[in-house]
């Protein structure tokens, strides 16, 4: 989450690549199996809320001419949304046993914001505080 620049193995934005590209590619290969099921299937996309202070863009999808952590972020969420909203569009004719959602999960405390702590002089004690008030991944635990 709002890392610094880097690239996935294959080249791509770390962000966009992690946060979308992987999760876009496994549930189209998914998707056939998911079709044939024979019964209801649901597929959930984790967003944020980040994606509202992302956008894409296209002539610089990579990030090479600009790069900002936290636009980053918010475009590979916006990415998120915008697929979650595509394929539900697609599938409710073609696979109408298939719905498609995506959620924002709250502000969990993992190791996803262990680049935050470097953005400024104050992000350490402000995270410090701020984490007391996150949820902790068993709170979030489906099940």
């Amino acid at each position: 989450m709002a890392t610094p620049k880097m690239q996935t193995k294959d080249g791509f934005d770390f962000q966009l690549g992690v946060n979308h590209l992987g999760h876009f590619a496994l549930t189209n290969a998914l998707l056939p199996s998911l079709k044939s099921a024979g019964k209801p299937v649901r597929i959930i996309n984790v967003a944020s809320e980040a994606h509202k202070f992302g956008g894409i863009d296209f002539a610089d999808l990579q990030r090479e001419k600009s790069y900002q952590a936290w636009e980053a972020y918010g475009q590979s969420k916006l990415a998120n949304v915008m697929f979650t909203y595509e394929l539900a569009r697609r599938l409710s004719s073609d696979a109408p046993q298939i719905t498609v959602n995506c959620l924002h999960p709250g502000v969990v405390k993992t190791e996803l914001g262990r680049y935050m702590v470097n953005d400024s002089w104050f992000m350490p004690a402000a995270i410090a505080v701020a984490s007391l008030f996150f949820k902790t991944p068993e709170q979030v635990r489906c099940g």
